[in-house]
Formats: C-alpha cells, structure tokens, sequence
C-alpha cells in the first residue's frame, strides 16, 4: 500500500486489516513495529492477506518562498 501511494517506507498507518494463521498471531508487536502500523484487525485464515490498509496524513513542506 505505501508503494502503491508512493509513500516513504517510513510512512505511518493507521490501521490495517492482516489474515492468516493462528502462528501469525505470534508476530504481529513485530509488524506493527517494522511497518509503522498503529492498529491491526487480525483475522485468522488459512491464508495470507494485507487489506484495508490506512495510511497516516503526510504533511508535505510548503515550496513557497
């Protein structure tokens, strides 16, 4: 989502939305700390899927001057 977006990889997120297995449960302070991500709506799934992602207002400098 933040490539799509052209976001920084440090960009912020609101919230996102990740399925998968229960094992997965286990590293989500993980990916919450590499991806920025302030909350997570974890479903369990035999699958893997990111969704709902919400990117954080990014405040672009003025080029004014």
């Amino acid at each position: 989502a933040k490539t799509d977006a052209k976001a920084s990889q440090k960009a912020d997120v609101t919230s996102a939305s990740i399925s998968g297995p229960a094992q997965l449960r286990l590293a989500l302070d993980d990916l919450r700390d590499v991806g920025r991500i302030a909350t997570i709506d974890f479903i369990e799934a035999p699958g893997i899927t990111v969704g709902n992602v919400v990117l954080a207002d990014v405040v672009t400098p003025s080029m004014e001057g």
